[in-house]
């Protein structure tokens, strides 16, 4: 199923060349992909309508109509959204679902072979109620370390099964759960709320460099998916334990484990890398100062100091504000700030703040 790097892969390459162009015919070939719509609405209201803006949510593709109606695409197993300069061929309309013929003489098409993914038609009010069952977006700048372990706070299941729930974190599938989960050497099959605070600031940064890494990569070619221009992917290639059952480990050499206990779908992984959970050899280090994670030797970047192997060492972060910037317990930096909704400070407190209980209150310290 494409998951966040496909998706996203998909709206940055056909989102250019829908924008700001109008729809003027539709054809549905089949009404079983629908959801909360009738083919007649669906081509009535596609029909002389506009594509302001193409986006993503979770696994999802929106088109924002200029009728204010958003049109949600989920390709899921099989399914492909591709803008063609031309007329497509017959093979390349074989599995069309949907077909609009743009202004300008060029199709924007919804393939799906197996028809297993989905269509919705949603007003302003939908939409709200849609997007508020899902969790937040983790390449966004607001997902921070905190916000990451508040919306698993209390969970109980494993977290390979958690951080796949979109409930909790939105674009997160099978794959990269399996690939993060070993970047951050966490056992997948390890109950959320035992989790250190070590290993959710390790969780948090390996889901994200994960996440960047496929989309620079245009995603994972497994079988069917596609890019919005119809190439395979290249992420494949980059894969540490997803589709390597049986074969050594990057990392010690040892036989990868597959097992389908944890959530019925194949989660491979390490038993050796999992045991070795430090921060340090993990290359996964968090600023200090601003909680802001990444991988070592970098530098943070709302204050600039170079942190490689540094443990984390925040002791307070504030909740989310209406302010317009952000306090670094090194130097402040309004502009560059802005959004970044939350304060941090090191070995003081702050107003309507949440202490982080386990962090030490001395300097930081070096690993």
């Amino acid at each position: 199923m494409p998951e966040l790097p496909e998706v996203e892969t998909i709206v940055r390459e056909i989102g250019p060349r829908l924008e700001g162009h109008k729809i003027v015919r539709a054809r549905l070939k089949k009404t079983d992909v629908l959801r909360r719509v009738s083919k007649p609405r669906l081509l009535r209201t596609l029909t002389g309508n506009a594509v302001e803006e193409v986006s993503r949510r979770a696994k999802h593709a929106v088109l924002r109509l200029a009728s204010g109606h958003r049109l949600v695409v989920q390709p899921r197993m099989t399914g492909s959204l591709i803008v063609y300069d031309r007329r497509p061929t017959k093979d390349e309309t074989k599995y069309a679902v949907l077909t609009c013929t743009l202004e300008d003489g060029r199709f924007f098409l919804y393939r799906d072979v197996r028809r297993l993914g989905t269509l919705w038609l949603l007003d302003e009010k939908g939409w709200a109620a849609y997007t508020s069952r899902i969790g937040p977006e983790p390449l966004e700048e607001t997902f921070t370390p905190f916000v990451f372990a508040e919306r698993l706070q209390g969970t109980r299941t494993a977290v390979k099964k958690a951080i796949m729930d979109q409930r909790r974190l939105a674009g997160v599938g099978n794959i990269y759960a399996n690939e993060a989960l070993f970047e951050a050497r966490i056992d997948p099959s390890k109950r959320t709320h035992k989790l250190s605070l070590d290993e959710f600031a390790r969780l948090h940064a390996a889901i994200r460099d994960v996440l960047e890494r496929a989309v620079n990569s245009s995603g994972t070619t497994v079988r069917d998916y596609r890019t919005g221009v119809g190439e395979r992917g290249r992420f494949q290639f980059e894969l540490k334990v997803y589709g390597r059952a049986g074969e050594p480990c990057v990392r010690c050499g040892k036989k990868l484990v597959t097992t389908h206990t944890i959530d019925l779908r194949a989660t491979t992984f390490c038993p050796t890398v999992t045991v070795l959970s430090t921060s340090s050899s993990s290359g996964i280090c968090v600023c200090p100062y601003t909680m802001i994670s990444a991988r070592g030797n970098a530098a943070c970047s709302l204050c600039g100091v170079g942190w490689p192997n540094w443990s984390p060492c925040v002791t307070t972060i504030a909740k989310p504000s209406s302010s317009t910037s952000a306090t670094c317990g090194r130097r402040e930096r309004s502009s560059r700030s802005s959004t970044l909704p939350y304060t941090a400070v090191t070995g003081a407190s702050v107003s309507r703040s949440v202490r982080i209980s386990g962090f030490p209150t001395s300097p930081p310290c070096r690993m």
